[in-house]
């Protein structure tokens, strides 16, 4: 009986992380806003505001640090511009990010790091890589959506040529 009782709650558990929602809680860091005009916030802090979605996303993730959550709310695109995750960082892509390709690089890239998370994530458009992870350890991917219209969608490892 003990051990249906321990099964009974860890699937509650479980199910209560299953049911958590992109970006709920208090993230240390947030991206939101829509069209030519973002915002990233790190608590009260603006870190950046612009109409740079890339940069909006960039500066949240600089701003924060190891094992702090970055959930960036705004959908955007980034053009042929590359997301560079620092080690430790997790990052909720709760918005659609849209990329072009840039040759073999990704649209969102951990390289030579360690405990990258992306819990979340919506990519649209049609990067080289879409994610593009290398040298990195302790890579952690949850619900990630790809609508691709051409590209590649997850690429770890070194490509030589």
């Amino acid at each position: 009986m003990v051990k249906l009782l321990f099964l009974s709650v860890a699937a509650l558990a479980l199910a209560g992380q299953a049911q958590a929602q992109c970006g709920s809680g208090s993230p240390h860091a947030r991206v939101t806003g829509s069209g030519s005009s973002f915002t990233a916030t790190r608590g009260s802090s603006t870190v950046y505001q612009g109409g740079d979605y890339r940069a909006a996303i960039q500066a949240a993730l600089d701003s924060v640090s190891a094992g702090q959550r970055v959930a960036v709310m705004a959908s955007g695109s980034i053009g042929a511009g590359t997301i560079s995750i620092p080690g430790g960082r997790i990052l909720e892509g709760c918005g659609t990010i849209n990329a072009v390709s840039r040759s073999g690089r990704g649209a969102i890239e951990a390289t030579d790091v360690q405990g990258v998370q992306i819990p979340y994530l919506t990519m649209t458009g049609n990067p080289y890589f879409g994610l593009r992870f290398s040298g990195t350890r302790d890579l952690t991917l949850g619900a990630i959506t790809m609508n691709l219209s051409g590209g590649l969608g997850i690429q770890r490892g070194t490509l030589t040529a």
